[in-house]
């Protein structure tokens, strides 16, 4: 917005965006102050029909993450294919490497958000990852397990209690071993077994919300009242 040193990077912003370009004025209610980050300007504007992230912002609950893409260096119409380390032309291959965020492949299978959650667990914070309806792989970690959970809410393995007393049975099966037990199926049982306990350990924790907020009866609606769900479940499932 302004504060850029010598650079006018919102008559850039202008000439880029054209007619799409947002009204400087119309921000004058939600400049946020950037001072403290390594970015080019020290203001910049949110949306005037968000508010509510410059709010978040100002009380330390909100970060921007700013120029983060997937380019490796300068490119045109006419070389971007060949000095690309990556298809730039697919949606669906720009939607899975927008969720890595890792050009190099340094990473491989390790989504961005997964990374974030390893260095935050690393430095002795309490994480967790949830993905709401798709876009787990943003969650691959290397130590933090992903929690998917459906759009509609916490789908349990089996309300019948037959089922349940199997899984009973399960628990005390697993890790049942002796010296020629197979190590995959080991592996593979102590990987069901924790989904397992995972899933009633939330599907118990979502009984107990209590979001008082309504949310539209559309998709993304269903999504966000989902979201707030498994936020205000925060504390229970500690």
């Amino acid at each position: 917005h302004s504060d850029c040193g010598s650079k006018d990077m919102f008559m850039q912003y202008e000439t880029v965006r054209g007619s799409n370009a947002l009204n400087k004025g119309s921000l004058s209610n939600t400049l946020i102050n950037a001072a403290a980050s390594s970015q080019v300007c020290d203001t910049f504007g949110v949306h005037s029909s968000i508010p509510i992230l410059k709010q978040l912002y100002d009380d330390g609950d909100l970060s921007f993450v700013a120029n983060a893409g997937l380019l490796n260096e300068y490119v045109t119409t006419k070389d971007y294919n060949v000095k690309t380390k990556i298809k730039i032309g697919a949606h669906n291959i720009q939607r899975d490497e927008m969720m890595k965020q890792d050009v190099a492949d340094i990473h491989p299978g390790k989504g961005v958000g997964g990374r974030l959650l390893d260095v935050l667990k690393k430095l002795n914070h309490l994480v967790s990852g949830t993905s709401v309806s798709s876009g787990g792989k943003v969650l691959e970690s290397y130590s933090v397990p992903a929690i998917n959970v459906n759009a509609n809410g916490v789908e349990r393995f089996s309300p019948m209690t037959f089922v349940n007393k199997r899984l009973t049975d399960l628990a005390l099966l697993n890790n049942v071993t002796s010296l020629g037990s197979n190590f995959m199926a080991d592996i593979w049982a102590r990987s069901i077994q924790f989904d397992i306990e995972e899933n009633e350990r939330i599907g118990d924790a979502v009984q107990q919300a209590n979001v008082q907020t309504s949310f539209p009866s559309t998709n993304f609606g269903t999504q966000f009242e989902t979201i707030a769900t498994m936020i205000n479940t925060t504390d229970i499932r500690k």
